[in-house]
């Protein structure tokens, strides 16, 4: 009787576990369970070109008759069609995969739910470009720069999305998380390519979209304009080349582009102008005059220097011709 209540109670317990597992092991679960779809890219943007591609491990697919269907019309159908290539939705747009696999081992439905969101990802430096300035200012040595995550996802917004930022295949666990859809990097003295990735994360921590993009630092520029006491800054006419002086004296501003600076008059940063003669002068701005007959030309050397980035330095060689019979 004691023999028989144990055998009665290890019964007990031991039976739902025996049978959990015998449904597990269900062999058409494991079958499909090794058929998977995969998509070319990943994650699609909205109307791009999708390669979509069966694969199993567990049914021989070459002799399976296959059927796919895109938003439940039919596409393709036949011995071992393996693969099709389709157009994604519009943005917000869903796009469902279904594939119809009747192989020697039995029929299997797979399907596959592709969403058409993105993101844009920009990026600006954060140096110096005068007023009316077109364009982004640029990364360049020892400054930093800003990237902004734009998510293009159906019903959301940045607020409620989640960003995890990669850098050079480091995932940046701080500035990660949801809302946070801006970064703030900087350049070392090396001067070295950085290749940042953004994911974009819905609730479920299911990934939306993704973009990537290697950026290089660059060197600084400095540019030199004429500062005319009716016109002002004569940012139409850079003193490139040869500047030909059309009154007797002139006042020439240099301009640090893509310094790391707020402002072109900072005490980090040093111009210096030098002429052919030696003559040196040191200050945002120089005047020129020239002798009241003759003509010549003489070069002209301005250079910008930061005092607390050594990488931030720019030169602008140019030539002036002028009325005179003698040299600055």
């Amino acid at each position: 009787m004691r023999r028989l209540a144990l055998f009665a109670l290890f019964f007990i317990i031991f039976s739902p576990a025996f049978s959990l597992h015998a449904q597990t092991n269900n062999p058409e679960d494991i079958i499909s369970s090794g058929i998977v779809i995969s998509t070319n890219p990943e994650l699609p943007g909205p109307n791009e070109t999708v390669d979509a591609r069966l694969d199993s491990s567990s049914t021989d697919l070459d002799r399976s008759i296959i059927t796919w269907s895109v938003n439940g019309k039919k596409v393709a159908s036949g011995r071992g069609i393996r693969s099709i290539t389709l157009t994604s939705g519009s943005q917000g747009a869903d796009t469902t995969i279904d594939v119809t696999i009747v192989s020697p081992d039995g029929t299997f439905n797979k399907s596959l739910t592709l969403q058409s969101a993105s993101v844009d990802l920009l990026w600006q430096g954060a140096t110096y470009a005068p007023p009316f300035y077109e364009g982004r200012t640029l990364w360049t040595d020892q400054a930093r720069y800003t990237l902004l995550a734009i998510p293009h996802v159906a019903g959301r917004t940045a607020g409620n999305l989640s960003f995890k930022w990669t850098k050079d295949g480091t995932v940046l666990g701080q500035s990660s998380g949801t809302g946070q859809d801006s970064l703030i990097l900087f350049d070392t003295i090396l001067g070295l390519p950085q290749t940042v990735k953004v994911d974009v994360m819905t609730d479920n921590d299911t990934v939306a979209a993704s973009a990537t993009i290697t950026l290089t630092p660059r060197e600084p520029e400095l540019h030199v304009y004429e500062d005319n006491p009716l016109y002002g800054y004569r940012f139409d006419n850079d003193a490139s080349g040869t500047f030909t002086l059309s009154d007797k004296e002139v006042t020439f501003a240099a301009f640090p582009f893509f310094f790391g600076t707020n402002t072109r008059i900072n005490s980090n940063i040093i111009y210096s102008w030098l002429t052919n003669n030696g003559d040196a002068q040191v200050g945002n701005e120089v005047t020129y005059r020239a002798p009241d007959s003759g003509a010549g030309s003489s070069s002209v050397t301005a250079s910008a220097k930061s005092l607390t980035q050594i990488l931030q330095t720019a030169d602008k060689d140019f030539l002036v011709q002028f009325n005179t019979t003698n040299a600055f």
